[in-house]
């Protein structure tokens, strides 16, 4: 059961915001954007709110996720 869990968890890159090369600042493995954004934020011991105005959280695909 637990490698199912496993298997249906994404990766999420967070990276600063304007930063428009998009490097990341630290990957987080979650089921949803959301909880991506709330983990980044404890990782980075930040509200959820002010995690969002510093930074951006977007998955990612391809050969990049691997």
């Amino acid at each position: 059961m637990l490698y199912l869990n496993i298997r249906r968890m994404k990766k999420f890159k967070y990276f600063s915001r304007g930063d428009n090369k998009k490097e990341q600042v630290g990957i987080i493995k979650a089921k949803s954007i959301y909880i991506a954004s709330i983990k980044a934020a404890e990782k980075k011991k930040l509200s959820l709110t002010q995690f969002n105005n510093l930074f951006e959280v977007e998955e990612i695909k391809g050969k990049e996720g691997v």
